[in-house]
């Protein structure tokens, strides 16, 4: 429909002790039509091990270019933020479940959401 985004990422992330992760990042976009530039910024903290669970917190806050809200109705740059917390977690070597919840806000909605899902690897 001719838009088109054009973003990157700069992050970084330290591998702490204890099992901890802590990250953060910044991620600039520019958007067309109209070249209106957006950015965000996120934080996250992650606990766990591999092949037993991790719990991680990770919250974004930014500008969007756009959102179409409605039949020829497009807001353009406003703020919003999300923060979500997941849940991985085995229930043997190679198989678990994970869970996770969101909640998004803006100025013109806000949505709650989860996810549950299992895997198994080889």
């Amino acid at each position: 429909d001719g838009h088109v985004d054009r973003t990157g990422l700069l992050g970084i992330a330290w591998y702490a002790p204890h099992h901890v992760v802590l990250e953060g990042g910044w991620r600039p976009n520019r958007s067309s039509p109209g070249a209106v530039d957006s950015h965000s910024t996120f934080g996250a903290i992650t606990w766990g091990e591999d092949g037993r669970q991790y719990v991680s917190l990770r919250h974004d806050r930014g500008r969007e270019a756009y959102q179409s809200i409605g039949e020829n109705v497009l807001l353009v740059d406003f703020p919003s933020h999300v923060t979500s917390l997941a849940w991985r977690r085995w229930v043997s070597p190679r198989c678990g479940f994970n869970l996770r919840v969101e909640r998004y806000e803006s100025a013109n909605y806000d949505r709650t959401g989860g996810e549950a899902g299992v895997f198994c690897g080889y």
